[in-house]
């Protein structure tokens, strides 16, 4: 008989593969909950007017919209990161070429998915389609595949934590009588 992978062990290894993609599947669906008139920024201003109001008791009402608008961007730039991460991860094979193909396919998939998101909130009511979103989305995308990638980079090369320094060698022979004067 050959040597070649038998099919068991290949259906075993596709199994893993398509497992790594449950996590993004489950996360797509938590962004695509938040596209839904329940996070608009009608509903979401009713949890976050009332606490900056409490944490800042004389705060303007321009600066109230300006944390609202920042938040909710940051919001936007944060969740695609994770999704960007994901992707990045259900990708990633350990041991293969880093390939810049892998970074540019969950950039590409990140932002079919920001553009659809989009899409889809052009039919919600209360909710608006935004391109500017759909690049704070992508920016955001962008940052976890980074930040993944870099994190592969530091793993390989060790930089995981350092471990205590050990007392050195001295450079002089034991017992050799030459000892610094007291």
């Amino acid at each position: 008989m050959g040597g070649g992978i038998r099919c068991d062990e290949r259906v075993r290894g596709a199994g893993k593969s398509l497992a790594r993609w449950i996590p993004v599947a489950l996360w797509m669906g938590l962004i695509y909950g938040g596209s839904t008139g329940a996070f608009s920024s009608e509903h979401t201003s009713r949890i976050l007017v009332p606490l900056m109001r409490w944490l800042f008791p004389g705060i303007s009402a321009e600066a109230l919209e300006l944390v609202e608008f920042v938040a909710r961007k940051c919001f936007h730039l944060g969740e695609y990161a994770v999704l960007g991460g994901l992707c990045s991860w259900a990708l990633h094979r350990r041991g293969a070429p880093s390939g810049n193909w892998r970074m540019g396919a969950a950039a590409a998939l990140c932002a079919a998915y920001a553009l659809s998101d989009e899409w889809h909130q052009s039919f919600v009511p209360g909710r608006v389609a935004s391109g500017w979103d759909v690049l704070i989305d992508v920016a955001g995308a962008c940052l976890g595949i980074i930040l993944f990638r870099g994190s592969c980079y530091w793993r390989a090369r060790g930089f995981r934590t350092r471990e205590p320094e050990t007392e050195r060698p001295s450079l002089e022979p034991k017992g050799s009588g030459t000892s610094a004067p007291s």
